[in-house]
């Protein structure tokens, strides 16, 4: 499982022990101080410091928390900061929030109440080291998992980098699959703020408001705290909405608002809070005929579509396909494993309705079928050789996670069980690894 490295800061040694206690043990690992002094020794003691989560007392001695929050981003970039205070005042809350703390809670903090802010919390941080991998990739001129061998891909590459630098809303049409939120991203490009992607069709009836525009505590069952809206989370930079088309009526009527005015409310609040969000939207509907049906407003299409950007599909950008082999077989590892022209010419053939997602379940199975040597027709599902019925999408969702961990084992054994060196050989960071060890539930 994935550590989470917290820095734990209150001046109350009782209230400290019981929050040291309370995350003990795996995945957390805590450095707990009663002074800001104290933390950094503690901090620069260990080789390996980080942090991704800190919980600071507003007022530690002569120093606040909102003054010490620059310093913890200076060190650690992606670092979330929750702040706890017994003063429940509007103006302190503000400036904390500004300072860039995550959340802001006031004493006394159930456990199970300082447990989920630091769970969301832990997620952002999350987001945010994605989006330094981002940036990374974007400074090296990369293209960011796109592959643009195509003359169709190169001219929808070249749209996406006239639109990037604009702040005008993108809606990206595109069948699942086709890469959309990687369009998405693109637009997002080399900007330090966040970029933060939902699904529409993930987004249930009952809760998609407090996703989307967060929620104060007691507005409704369960809402034991404040919990901030993805708008919220990403003011200043990205929110990417894929399958817009399937928001509800009611959704739609408040993403409206907020597009007019850039104001809204949590749920269950009364203040008119601002934010500053890019909103860019995808869809493999037709929302011409949604409008028509009355299955979505009119009035919102037309705030969504500054420009729109269409994403042809695979079977339309043969030239890719190989690109895209290569790209993923280095995500694998083994940028250097050979597929015969046969294999290839098969794939260039196949009509591909799952697009990039489904080539790279297809090449993530041919390359656990084919550990020493090159990808050869054998390795290939029965539908992409022509004797499937062209059900391999649904079959390779189903055996993805086996694929990927038994690939996932066999690097690990290649280098004798050391993370770090299996990481590197597949070029991603160690808290990647053990994200994806968690996710499949393998026990390595």
């Amino acid at each position: 499982m994935e550590p989470i490295d917290l820095l734990i800061v209150e001046d109350d040694p009782d209230l400290l022990d019981m929050i040291e206690e309370a995350f003990a043990g795996d995945p957390y690992r805590a450095v707990a101080a009663t002074s800001f002094e104290r933390a950094w020794r503690l901090i620069d003691e260990r080789k390996d410091a980080s942090v991704d989560v800190a919980i600071l007392d507003l007022y530690v001695g002569k120093k606040s928390a909102i003054d010490v929050i620059p310093t913890i981003r200076e060190r650690f970039p992606t670092a979330e900061v929750v702040v706890m205070t017994g003063q429940a005042d509007v103006e302190t809350a503000v400036a904390a929030m500004k300072a860039g703390a995550r959340d802001y809670l006031v004493k006394p903090v159930p456990l199970s109440g300082l447990r989920q802010a630091v769970e969301r919390a832990h997620e952002g941080a999350r987001l945010r080291r994605e989006n330094q991998a981002l940036r990374h990739h974007v400074s090296r001129g990369e293209a960011v998992g796109m592959v643009a061998a195509s003359p169709k891909s190169s001219a929808m590459l070249t749209l996406i980098d006239k639109l990037g630098p604009a702040d005008l809303p993108v809606l990206i049409l595109g069948e699942t699959g086709a890469g959309k939120e990687l369009v998405a991203r693109r637009l997002h490009g080399d900007r330090t703020s966040s970029f933060i992607a939902v699904n529409g069709a993930a987004l249930t009836r009952e809760l998609a408001l407090s996703e989307l525009f967060g929620h104060e505590r007691g507005a409704f069952t369960g809402a034991i705290d404040r919990r901030l809206g993805l708008v919220e989370l990403a003011d200043g930079g990205t929110l990417f909405l894929d399958e817009v088309g399937d928001l509800s009526s009611s959704v739609q009527v408040s993403l409206l608002r907020f597009l007019e005015s850039g104001e809204f409310r949590r749920v269950g609040g009364q203040a008119t809070l601002e934010a500053r969000v890019r909103i860019v939207t995808a869809t493999n509907r037709d929302l011409g005929a949604d409008v028509a049906a009355g299955r979505f407003r009119q009035d919102l299409l037309f705030r969504l579509t500054g420009a729109t950007i269409e994403v042809p599909p695979l079977r339309e950008r043969p030239d890719d396909l190989a690109a895209a082999v290569r790209q993923f077989l280095a995500e694998l590892g083994q940028p250097d494993k050979e597929v015969e022209p046969a294999a290839l010419d098969l794939l260039k053939q196949h009509r591909w309705p799952g697009n990039f997602r489904e080539l790279r379940n297809v090449v993530c199975r041919a390359a656990a079928f084919a550990p020493d040597g090159p990808i050869g027709v054998d390795d290939l599902p029965d539908d992409v050789r022509g004797g499937g019925g062209g059900a391999h999408s649904d079959i390779a969702e189903l055996t993805f996670r086996e694929m990927e961990g038994h690939y996932l084992r066999r690097v690990l054994e290649r280098h004798e069980g050391n993370k770090t060196r299996a990481a590197k050989a597949m070029k991603i960071d160690v808290r990647t690894l053990y994200s994806k060890i968690k996710k499949l539930g393998l026990d390595l």
